[in-house]
């Protein structure tokens, strides 16, 4: 599993958080750690959402880290079914 460094930390929050949040999902990472700013968690699922209607994002890099999250969840993924 890959969780990303907190994206509200200075050298990200300061940048472009949407395209670090693309970067990070697009290169594999499982969940995106957003700490201690409940307004900042809603920007980064803005961005992570918003990626996502565009088709920016991987899907086959969204479908492994839901495979990978449900097994740590100790669920059965629907493609092993």
């Amino acid at each position: 599993m890959v969780i990303t460094d907190d994206l509200v930390m200075g050298a990200i929050y300061g940048g472009n958080v949407c395209a670090a949040v693309v970067e990070a999902l697009n290169a594999g990472a499982d969940l995106l750690l957003v700490a201690y700013d409940r307004a900042q968690f809603y920007r980064v699922f803005d961005c992570a959402l918003d990626a996502y209607r565009r088709g920016r994002l991987d899907l086959k890099m969204l479908r492994a880290s839901e495979e990978w999250l449900m097994l740590a969840a100790g669920e059965v993924p629907a493609a092993s079914m």
